[in-house]
């Protein structure tokens, strides 16, 4: 056992590895970061390579996933690959590699991409599915990031079909999720979020902050915004619970927007002091760092044109004798890109046609007369749904509102229906009156504009450009809904843009 003595160093060495990285699953950093230093310790007096290897590796995730020092992990990980490389230790040499893939993408950082493919390479060439797991999950990763969703999804559908001979099933379907949201396939990003969330008990830390705030995400852009607060609230009490601080002040910030699209300024301001001092503690921390940042790009680069070179010897060594099956791959990779390419643009207009329909089908009268020109019979659940969702598209897209001229009568005119079937929903879905609908869209406007501190916008041209013609109104409104007068809001916003000033220097 570690630290009990009697066995061999590197019996010592491999016994504290093991207990350091199962107290990091059981969330148990602290104990964690004990026995992994002394692994290395350890390790490093008997030269045990592999020793070196395992403990800069576990002490790369606990810098990831305990103090987000993403330019430790990156030193540890970048490290662990020097010392593994041209030792018999290959498998663990890819788990170093696919972590420090990860790190980047936790970093919302792509440059992890070529570490990524280079695991996936590996996994392939000896099929072995554990790495060919972890390079497809952190390729998908690399090219969310990029904005890449079709290449995203062909290595998350790799990993969700590997994902139940290894772990992290909550993990994976939520990065799938993500992913199929950003591509527009909302019903199947649901599914998977689903999936993710009936895993949360047996899921890390990270993976479980990672799928409250990706839920969360996917309900804002829904506009479903008390279940989004619900979600992100847990995602922040787990974040909490755990110790994990990878991404709780991006739960906060998330969380203010959420605030202020319900219009609880108040709350949506403290999420913001939140948001704002967790990430200056970052920013500072990660100043403070930048000598060793300039020594991690420095390593990294090096590392990458080793790599590279590498793999330009590989493929010219192969290029002498096996020219003829290089080209067929390359033909069978064209016609592959051009198949998938072609599917996607079927799946695409296929998708297009259903939704065409489906909108047709959900604004027409049974007798083919379009919703839009209601008839004077009562409206029923469906129709008013389709008004109410055509005067928000209106209000949040057109953004009509800012018309200092509009009135019921105008707004029924644009929407395609009469007054009183106008406000007859508006009062069913919101509770509010037309003119009421109308200001709230006007005051979350003004706030907007007032949150610039560094904006010097006069408070008469923030009411004119919000759609009000009477400073006067605006004024009444805004300390109603917010609870302070446009000034006093201004000049909360200057005073927070100060204090995080005065942190960053």
């Amino acid at each position: 056992m570690c630290g009990a003595g009697g066995g061999t160093p590197a019996d010592e060495v491999f016994a504290c590895c093991y207990v350091g990285q199962s107290a990091f699953f059981l969330g148990r950093y602290d104990t964690a970061s004990r026995y992994l230093e002394r692994a290395l310790e350890q390790a490093l007096r008997a030269n045990d390579v592999w020793g070196i290897g395992a403990a800069y590796n576990g002490l790369g995730q606990l810098a990831v996933c305990a103090r987000m020092d993403y330019l430790r992990a990156l030193g540890c990980f970048t490290e662990s690959v020097r010392v593994l490389e041209g030792s018999p230790y290959r498998s663990l040499y890819y788990v170093a590699m696919s972590n420090l893939a990860l790190t980047y993408w936790h970093r919302n950082d792509p440059a992890g991409l070529p570490y990524a493919l280079r695991v996936l390479e590996y996994g392939r060439e000896q099929r072995d599915p554990m790495h060919v797991f972890y390079g497809t999950y952190a390729c998908a990763a690399m090219y969310y990031l990029l904005g890449d969703s079709g290449k995203a999804l062909g290595y998350i559908r790799e990993t969700v079909g590997l994902v139940d001979r290894f772990y992290d099933k909550t993990g994976v379907y939520t990065l799938s999720a993500n992913i199929l949201h950003a591509a527009g396939q909302e019903q199947a990003a649901a599914a998977h979020f689903r999936i993710a969330f009936s895993h949360l008990d047996e899921a890390e830390a990270t993976s479980a902050v990672d799928y409250y705030l990706g839920y969360g995400r996917f309900l804002i852009d829904a506009a479903r915004y008390r279940e989004a607060a619900s979600v992100l609230r847990e995602g922040i009490a787990v974040a909490g619970r755990s110790g994990n601080t990878v991404s709780r002040y991006l739960l906060f910030r998330n969380l203010s927007l959420v605030y202020r699209r319900m219009g609880a300024y108040r709350d949506a301001l403290d999420c913001f002091e939140v948001y704002h001092t967790e990430s200056d503690s970052i920013f500072s921390v990660e100043r403070e760092r930048s000598m060793s940042e300039m020594q991690v790009r420095y390593e990294t680069e090096k590392k990458e044109n080793e790599l590279r070179q590498k793999q330009y010897e590989v493929l010219k060594e192969r290029r002498k004798v096996q020219i003829s099956g290089l080209l067929a791959a390359a033909i069978a990779a064209v016609l592959l890109v051009v198949w998938v390419l072609y599917r996607r643009i079927v799946s695409q207009y296929q998708e297009a046609i259903r939704r065409e329909k489906a909108l047709a089908g959900a604004v027409s009268d049974p007798d083919g007369t379009p919703a839009g020109k209601y008839a004077l019979s009562s409206l029923t659940d469906a129709k008013s749904r389709a008004l109410f969702a055509e005067l928000e598209r209106l209000m949040r897209s057109e953004r009509i509102y800012r018309q200092q001229d509009l009135t019921k009568e105008r707004l029924a005119e644009i929407a395609g229906c009469n007054r009183t079937y106008l406000s007859q929903v508006v009062n069913a879905q919101t509770g509010m009156n037309m003119v009421s609908y109308i200001n709230s869209f006007r005051i979350q406007e003004a706030v907007e504009l007032l949150s610039d501190a560094g904006s010097e916008i006069p408070l008469k041209a923030v009411a004119l450009e919000a759609g009000f013609s009477s400073l006067s109104t605006f004024y009444k409104l805004f300390k109603q809904t917010v609870g302070m007068t446009p000034l006093k809001f201004r000049e909360k916003v200057a005073e927070l843009a100060r204090s995080r000033a005065r942190n960053t220097l």
